[in-house]
């Protein structure tokens, strides 16, 4: 057993302790098989037949076979990665023969089926700051498992759940009501843009392979109700027994005393959420891990200070995880934390050697018998980071951190202080107290609870910080600092609230008492989040770096955590520590940018256009951005711009004055530096004071992006190699148009000898114009105003003689009369509604373009 003695200024004597890398852990080969067959499935796909013989095989070898030691570890890793790959091929790619998935099809179908309402229906309002075309009312949404569908003869049965969504508030149903409705049923679509969240596959992995759409609320009809669940029952009266002589429910306080003590994340206002959330501090309104750790250790102490026998508190610990569990919110991540303390409690019953690495690979493997999809959630990894850098990260920083702290209390002569309260041994003697009445007194106490409160949160921010950079794309640098000030009130609001649940069963009048004490702890947090959330560098990009540089990163700390000889050549883990922040530190644009191509990326944006050119020289366009679609068109815009690394904009072109051509420009500005914002001579006089674009233009202003005018033609020289130029419209002076639509601006861009044209919304007049003027020859055509078609839009494609046409459109080719197909003829034609992003790149003196989130 290697051991490290230390004075731990966390513990308040020179501790012993084992290091972390010795515990056994016979279960973790079996975790790590399984994990790595979840993984192999989701990529490969392999027939559930070969899983099932590699299965018996390796259990065959294992049982009659007298290998080594290390033979047997392989076989075994082996073994448990058939089972991780067959019990996810079973789960995920097994889909029963009347699964309402089979009735789906790329469009959607407008169907009639009958269900069982599965959640509590959830009414929101849209979100005020993202602009829109048009008003739009709240939605409705829940989930639904099918019984009956309609087959066109009569209703045959069904199963398979449904992510429905109503495009009006709902206010009659409840959740485990039968309903019948009539809607579209559709499939779950892929991302369309790079860098957007895949839905679809998150659906999926939650079993959901389904959703439906109603527009009125009217088609959503209560046939019966199957009655509200003890479960149900209980999570209701439980939340209003914890919230009477508190506060009131529309405090924002009431919602995070329901996620803090019960686990109603979806209680907390939106805008506590976010502060939570900027502030590095979510994981106090997720009832995960923390929340049974106090749970069991509440109990724990009790019934230790009652003398209760350690088996005996064991089984009760069990019990009230059991009950905490089933009475909070159903969630994923309170039912992982309930595995782990139902099998941290067995282990304290069998009282066997423990090990924290074994205790998480049997949670692990339970958790992903369960659901093995888990393993892709956020939530599953981070709570499994976490729990390994409470107890060796956080061991690790403690036993380096300690002597250099004694060191320095030497230098400034505090240790005759340190001693003499008992916060330090005496040096004649380390294991002996000059004065051991003070061992227990408060001071000694709140220092070593602060001591290990600081090294658990600064292990876990450790632990948990690559993974969230590589999933959230950001980093919470107080994040610590914050865990260290909300333990305390977290934890009294925690345990004074079970205490008001379990007393206000009995005697109702006690929430008298206890309800200004919780109602206090809450205003703690919330007034602490609050500061935070205020504080410069709350939340900073985290680059979105590699899967690469997050494995590497992870290896890094495990080298230091586990690894004997770190402590021989500290230089090297040093070196090694410098290297990954290096790493990280690489602006991301130096790995996607194209040093050799043109790179026109045209987004999928529903009803409106969005386009970003990646020029040679590094610099970057954007070319109109927004849509008349009911999302935001500048999440879509932000979303991708961090995906590929870009941290400026040059320059922004806004061709005209329709709202779907600027909605998502505002939102780019609030998180990108905008070099410029470009518009023609025509924007400006034709805008009504009060309107979308008047907005617009006023928002920029503010901003402090500078707003530059063209009159007429003009080119653009800062691009490098690539010629830019607007060639339509003509100048305000010397030509007006009555429709906003001809004001467009065009531009021309050519690189290599290959020529591209983005046209905006031009129509009749400006097609006409354009084609007098002559030389329209292009490569590539974005087609004009979303591929609508007029008199003149044969002759203008002819003349143009694209090989290459791109629709920005929310119709898709189905959906479609107007004859463009027909027009565009034999020529490559793309459609962003059905193929997504369009990327069309220019290099080496060729012209080519692709569908890069969708095959067509």
């Amino acid at each position: 057993m290697r051991v490290v003695e230390a004075v731990d200024l966390t513990a308040g004597v020179t501790s012993t302790e084992e290091a972390p890398s010795r515990a056994p852990a016979p279960l973790l080969p079996v975790a790590v098989g399984m994990m790595a067959g979840v993984l192999l499935d989701d990529r490969a796909a392999l027939s559930a037949w070969f899983y099932a013989v590699a299965l018996v095989i390796t259990t065959s070898l294992i049982l009659a076979m007298k290998l080594r030691i290390h033979s047997h570890l392989v076989l075994l890793v082996l073994a448990s990665a058939s089972i991780g790959a067959l019990r996810y091929h079973l789960a995920f790619r097994t889909i029963p023969a009347d699964h309402i998935a089979h009735r789906t099809a790329d469009e959607p179908v407008l169907c009639h089926l009958r269900g069982r309402v599965l959640t509590i229906p959830d009414i929101r309002e849209p979100d005020p700051s993202v602009p829109r075309a048009y008003e739009v009312g709240p939605k409705t949404r829940f989930l639904l498992e099918a019984s009956l569908v309609d087959s066109g003869h009569s209703m045959v049965p069904a199963s398979g759940r449904i992510a429905v969504s109503i495009k009006e508030p709902v206010l009659r149903v409840r959740a485990g009501d039968i309903v019948e409705m009539t809607g579209w049923l559709y499939r779950p679509r892929p991302p369309a843009n790079p860098g957007e969240y895949d839905r679809a596959l998150a659906s999926r992995r939650a079993g959901i392979l389904a959703g439906m759409s109603c527009d009125h609320a009217e088609g959503v009809r209560v046939i019966g109700h199957t009655g509200r669940g003890l479960l149900d029952t209980l999570r209701l009266r439980l939340s209003a027994l914890l919230l009477h002589e508190c506060l009131p429910e529309d405090d924002p306080g009431a919602g995070v005393i329901a996620a803090v003590v019960l686990g109603h994340r979806d209680s907390v206002p939106k805008a506590m959420n976010d502060a939570f959330v900027r502030t590095g501090n979510a994981h106090f309104l997720a009832a995960s891990g923390m929340n049974v750790a106090w749970v069991a250790l509440t109990g724990w102490v009790v019934l230790a200070l009652l003398g209760v026998y350690y088996r005996t508190r064991a089984i009760v610990m069990a019990l009230l995880i059991a009950v905490y569990v089933l009475t909070a919110e159903p969630e994923p991540s309170i039912q992982r934390a309930g595995v782990m303390g139902l099998l941290g409690c067995l282990c304290l019953f069998l009282r066997g050697r423990r090990s924290v690495l074994n205790w998480l690979a049997c949670s692990a493997v339970v958790v992903l018998m369960v659901d093995p999809a888990d393993l892709f959630r956020p939530g599953f990894q981070l709570s499994f980071l976490g729990a390994l850098a409470a107890s060796h990260v956080a061991t690790t920083i403690r036993t380096y951190a300690t002597p250099r702290i004694i060191h320095a209390a030497d230098r400034i002569g505090l240790r005759p202080y340190l001693v003499a309260y008992g916060f330090m041994p005496h040096e004649a003697d380390p294991h002996i107290d000059l004065d051991t009445s003070l061992r227990g007194s408060l001071a000694v106490w709140f220092v070593k609870a602060l001591g290990l409160t600081a090294t658990v949160s600064l292990a876990c921010w450790i632990a948990t910080a690559p993974l969230c950079c590589y999933a959230f794309g950001q980093i919470t640098p107080w994040g610590v600092l914050g865990t260290m000030i909300l333990w305390l009130p977290a934890l009294l609001a925690t345990i004074v609230g079970f205490v008001k649940l379990a007393l206000g069963i009995a005697f109702p009048s006690s929430a008298i008492f206890l309800g200004p004490l919780l109602a206090w702890a809450t205003n703690c947090m919330t007034a602490v989040v609050d500061f935070l959330s205020h504080l410069p560098g709350t939340m900073i990009d985290g680059r979105k770096p590699s899967l690469a540089w997050v494995l590497a990163t992870y290896a890094v700390i495990a080298w230091g955590v586990y690894w004997p000889g770190v402590r021989r050549f500290p230089h090297r883990f040093k070196i090694a520590t410098l290297i990954i922040l290096l790493w990280w530190a690489i602006p991301p644009r130096w790995v996607t940018h194209d040093a050799d191509a043109l790179n026109v990326w045209m987004l999928a944006v529903g009803d409106g256009t969005g386009t970003v050119v990646e020029f040679p020289n590094g610099k970057v366009a954007v070319v109109d951005f927004g849509t008349r679609s009911p999302f935001a068109a500048g999440n879509v815009a932000t979303a991708f711009l961090r995906e590929r690394g870009i941290r400026r904009v040059d320059t922004v072109f806004i061709s005209h004055t329709d709202f779907d051509h600027f909605s998502g420009i505002e939102a780019i500005a609030r998180e990108f530096e905008l070099g410029r914002l470009i518009v023609n001579d025509h924007f400006e006089p034709y805008i009504r004071e009060n309107s979308a674009s008047w907005r617009f233009l006023k928002t920029i202003h503010e901003a402090g992006v500078p707003v530059e005018i063209v009159n007429g033609p003009k080119t653009f020289d800062e691009f490098g190699d690539v010629h830019l130029e607007a060639i339509w419209p003509p100048p305000l002076s010397e030509e007006q148009f009555a429709a906003d639509n001809e004001r467009s601006m065009v531009l021309s861009l050519t690189y290599q000898g290959r020529r591209l044209l983005l046209t905006g919304d031009i129509a009749k007049q400006g097609m006409a114009g354009l084609l007098q003027k002559g030389n329209v020859t292009a490569d590539v055509l974005a087609l004009p105003h979303h591929g609508s078609v007029v008199t003149n839009t044969k002759p203008f494609i002819d003349a143009v003689n694209p090989t290459i046409c791109v629709r920005s459109s929310g119709q898709r080719r189905s959906m479609t009369r107007n004859g463009i197909e027909a027009i565009v003829g034999n020529r490559k034609y793309f459609n962003t509604s059905d193929d997504g992003c369009v990327l069309v790149r220019i290099e080496k003196g060729n012209a080519t373009a692709q569908a890069i989130m969708r095959a067509k």
